[in-house]
């Protein structure tokens, strides 16, 4: 076998190799959700690591709360879900990319709009996309609802 057709099938298996970790990593990346309850157990909400509310739940203490008390109930425990996603999907990406687990990090961060530090991993990155509006501007009232 020729040296030419050598590095072409060396080619194929490495582009074959990806395509079968590129799946794997889609299926896990899909499945991967995080679940994280309020301090006063009144909210749990379960996020996929990309900050999609999958799931919002509710109890009765939570009706008791000031609609602004409520509002950063359910942000923050957005936020702590959406954390515990991105952990577990780091767990579940790490062994499959191996050496370029860094950059694939650094990708899932440039969709949060969070520019990575040096140095810096998922664990230490702020959390992604939702900021709690410490204002408590959010009584609806001038009936806008979308900002």
């Amino acid at each position: 076998m020729s040296e030419i057709s050598e590095r072409m099938e060396q080619l194929m298996r490495n582009v074959q190799e990806q395509a079968a970790k590129a799946d794997e990593l889609q299926s896990a990346v899909e499945n991967v959700r995080g679940t994280a309850t309020s301090a006063d157990r009144s909210v749990t909400v379960t996020a996929a690591s990309s900050g999609a509310v999958l799931d919002l739940q509710l109890d009765a203490q939570a009706a008791r709360q000031s609609h602004v008390v409520l509002q950063k109930t359910i942000l923050s425990t957005i936020r702590e879900a959406t954390r515990n996603a991105a952990e577990q999907l780091d767990e579940v990406a790490e062994p499959l990319l191996g050496d370029q687990f860094g950059q694939f990090q650094h990708l899932m961060k440039a969709g949060t709009g969070h520019v990575a530090t040096p140095g810096e991993d998922a664990k230490t990155a702020p959390p992604p996309r939702f900021q709690a509006d410490d204002t408590g501007d959010d009584d609806f009232q001038d009936r806008t609802y979308l900002r």
